[in-house]
């Protein structure tokens, strides 16, 4: 991925890449917004969010990895939001290795090594 930086700021690119939805700059934005570009986490945490309801499973993963940055970068979520949508992705077949890596993530960064996270 060769990030380039847009003229407008990384939560518009992202706002317009979903409401266009392309998929390339979904990706692309929502990683940029996750590793720094949008001063707020809960934000970058919410259309996380709203991407794990995303048609594209490629578009679902992303958000997914994207969860387990923020708790990595910011050593916090919003986990009564966060767990419960990770919990229902464990269910799906597609979704559910990475939704272990995102636990992985949030126990060490988060909860620090507390076992009982994978609920």
């Amino acid at each position: 991925m060769e990030y380039e930086e847009a003229e407008e700021g990384i939560p518009e690119s992202l706002l317009r890449a979903m409401e266009a939805n392309d998929i390339d700059l979904i990706r692309d934005s929502l990683v940029a917004a996750t590793l720094g570009g949008a001063d707020d986490w809960r934000w970058v945490q919410d259309r996380c969010l709203e991407l794990c309801d995303h048609p594209n499973l490629y578009v679902r993963e992303v958000a997914i990895t994207c969860l387990g940055h923020l708790a990595r970068i910011h050593g916090t979520l919003d986990l009564d939001r966060v767990m419960p949508k990770l919990r229902e992705l464990k269910r799906v077949p597609e979704t559910r290795a990475i939704v272990q890596n995102t636990y992985s993530d949030i126990s060490i960064f988060i909860y620090r090594g507390i076992s009982n996270v994978n609920g």
